[in-house]
């Protein structure tokens, strides 16, 4: 059998922070010109290779970088911890 306490400790502490982080981080991708430029690249791959779903995996709180992605074409869900 798993021990999942360590997990459970894990998402007790991101649910103590994870307003908080969200707050701070709010809107600061829109300042990030290289990584924008990095994801419109990314997209475009996407879309050069059929369009398949992509999956932002630890994006944080639905961060701006998953509604980048989507803006270029590449669409799929973001999951955070």
């Amino acid at each position: 059998m798993t021990n999942l306490l360590p997990l459970r400790a894990t998402r007790a502490y991101y649910d103590t922070v994870a307003e908080d982080y969200a707050e701070r981080v709010r809107g600061a991708f829109a300042q990030d010109v290289w990584g924008r430029a990095m994801l419109g690249g990314f997209a475009e791959e996407v879309r050069a290779d059929g369009g398949l779903p992509v999956a932002d995996l630890g994006c944080g709180p639905r961060s701006a970088r998953t509604g980048e992605t989507a803006a270029g074409g590449a669409s799929g869900p973001g999951v955070g911890p």
